[in-house]
């Protein structure tokens, strides 16, 4: 049985080809269905979307809309081929142990999401792997299926209230993989993340508040942690403004919370909107972001000049 393709029967937008580098996306607003750009659209630049997730690997990319659309994809990104050929070396035995690595990341993905897998051995397997990699030819942070991995550990650290290490493979997520998997910011894919980093900050901050052991290990990166969850969620806000509408439960969430932090942060300082709304202000507040988010990457080991494993 073929799997549902749409739930919208829109004539206009079913004109829209297909692009794994699109310049526009579409979501839903009540009955309508709106069509947002990732970026600037040039004259007579066609509007392309994406009919897939595009993170996927080439073969996986072409065997889907080979499946259910029934064309080869020629884009930009297709055009350069295979992602692999980042990895392989030409030795015919090197690559073949190549393959073995990417069978056996592909073996841990799909164990990342098993309950009964112990979570400290598994992360433990993957770092194992992922020197085993890295020591023929480096692997490129975001070639599949490690961004998956990270996605599926940072989850398991946080239902399993590991905050720490839930909030390295968060940031890595954000920072490191995302722009290199989804080049424009405002893709749906790099909100969503940004999102979830956020409200892991904010699950961090109250739980400090509550625990002393987890107070206690975020105890010399609290104050950035703050800072740093209000950067983060200042961006998301407008991000998910850009990107999925003012309508969107996201924007509202964050717009809201940015909103609270403002008042706090006036009240604290004992300071009117108007004064808080000046040029002096707002450089100060965004060179603390700065400060806070380099602290907590330091503090997180992560590196971001690192793009590969």
């Amino acid at each position: 049985m073929q799997p549902q393709l749409g739930s919208l029967l829109v004539p206009a937008a079913a004109l829209i080809n297909h692009s794994c580098c699109p310049n526009a996306h579409h979501l839903s607003e009540g009955p309508e269905l709106v069509l947002r750009s990732y970026r600037k659209i040039a004259k007579n630049e066609e509007i392309t979307i994406a009919y897939i997730n595009t993170a996927q690997l080439f073969e996986e990319r072409q065997e889907k809309l080979s499946a259910s659309y029934a064309f080869t994809c020629q884009c930009a990104k297709c055009a350069d081929g295979s992602e692999m050929q980042e990895v392989l070396t030409g030795d015919p035995i090197l690559d073949e142990h190549v393959y073995l690595a990417k069978s056996q990341l592909d073996t841990l993905e799909h164990a990342s999401t098993d309950p009964g897998q112990d979570l400290i051995s598994l992360e433990a397997n993957v770092r194992q792997t992922f020197r085993s990699l890295s020591s023929r030819k480096p692997w490129p942070i975001s070639l599949p299926p490690i961004p998956m991995i990270h996605v599926k550990l940072a989850i398991r650290f946080e239902d399993e209230q590991q905050w720490e290490r839930a909030l390295h493979y968060w940031l890595k997520i954000v920072y490191l993989i995302d722009p290199l998997r989804y080049p424009d910011r405002l893709d749906a894919h790099r909100v969503v993340d940004l999102m979830w980093l956020s409200q892991l900050e904010g699950r961090i901050s109250h739980t400090i508040q509550t625990d002393s052991s987890v107070k206690a290990t975020f105890d010399s990166i609290e104050s950035s942690l703050s800072l740093a969850q209000w950067a983060h969620n200042i961006q998301l806000k407008d991000d998910a403004a850009a990107s999925l509408g003012p309508n969107h439960i996201i924007f509202k969430v964050a717009a809201h919370f940015d909103k609270e932090m403002e008042g706090k942060m006036m009240a604290s300082m004992g300071i009117e909107e108007s004064a808080w709304q000046s040029e002096a202000l707002k450089e100060m507040r965004a060179e603390r972001f700065k400060v806070a988010e380099r602290r907590l990457l330091e503090w997180a080991g992560v590196d971001v000049s690192v793009k590969t494993v």
